[in-house]
């Protein structure tokens, strides 16, 4: 009884972490010893699937006041961006402008580290959320809206699990460094997550998971063959565009 019970002590803690580090909810302090974030990592899906909810819920009641798709759809990301603080599409922004304004590795990611947000973050994050809007606004079917944000918030944030038990670190130091060495079971876990939220999406959820795993993948490649592995900004920048990518198919299925 007492090792059941740490374990899942150990589990509500690691869960409390990987709350704290992908989201801004006040969510008090965690007491000694403190897991470490690549023991977290099986929670981030949870994460998302708050997100997700809060962003729903924010569409839902929206339409409900007759406001147009529109306005619903800007609420709703600006709720997701809020609850995360904007942690991912900063780290989106800090790619762009480290992968497109770097000499070399080493000034890449000193840019990516650096707090000032250069024209090729600007212009992406403007493209990625004008993306990610639009297709809120084109689907008319409330609850395919709703299933949808969760769905790839969840699964998006799978992706990042994966992101990390596959590609080294480019850093000695950083978020990615402190998050790498996941192991296999929380992977998998996360991964299940994932799977799972898209298969209660619809019927052509194997469609949205292999563009998904083609956005978050290209953003892997691009970041290992240029910065030699993940930073923190790498991975938040697999969930964007894995994110978009599982928009377009969405958009792009409901079309057909």
């Amino acid at each position: 009884m007492t090792q059941s019970r740490n374990w899942f002590i150990e589990r509500f803690v690691e869960a409390h972490i990987a709350l704290m580090f992908l989201s801004r909810i006040p969510t008090g302090r965690v007491s000694e010893p403190v897991p470490t974030i690549a023991s977290a990592t099986w929670a981030f899906p949870l994460v998302g699937a708050l997100i997700g909810c809060v962003g729903a819920l924010g569409y839902v009641l929206s339409i409900a006041a007759d406001l147009p798709p529109a306005m619903a759809g800007i609420i709703a990301l600006a709720l997701m961006i809020a609850v995360s603080g904007a942690i991912h599409e900063d780290g989106l922004a800090d790619l762009a402008d480290g992968l497109g304004g770097g000499r070399d590795v080493a000034h890449k990611l000193s840019i990516m580290r650096d707090s000032n947000l250069g024209s090729y973050g600007v212009l992406t994050l403007i493209l990625a959320l004008s993306l990610r809007g639009l297709a809120i606004m084109s689907l008319a079917d409330i609850v395919v809206v709703a299933s949808s944000i969760i769905a790839l918030a969840i699964a998006s944030r799978s992706l990042m699990v994966l992101g990390l038990y596959f590609m080294p670190s480019a850093r000695s130091d950083g978020l990615g460094q402190a998050a790498s060495r996941v192991s296999l079971s929380r992977t998998v876990i996360a991964s299940a997550c994932g799977l799972v939220a898209l298969i209660a999406l619809s019927p052509y959820w194997l469609v949205v998971l292999v563009c998904m795993m083609l956005g978050a993948a290209l953003i892997g490649w691009l970041a290992w063959r240029q910065i030699g592995g993940q930073t923190g900004d790498v991975l938040g920048a697999m969930q964007q565009c894995s994110e978009i990518a599982g928009w377009v198919a969405i958009v792009s299925c409901s079309a057909s």
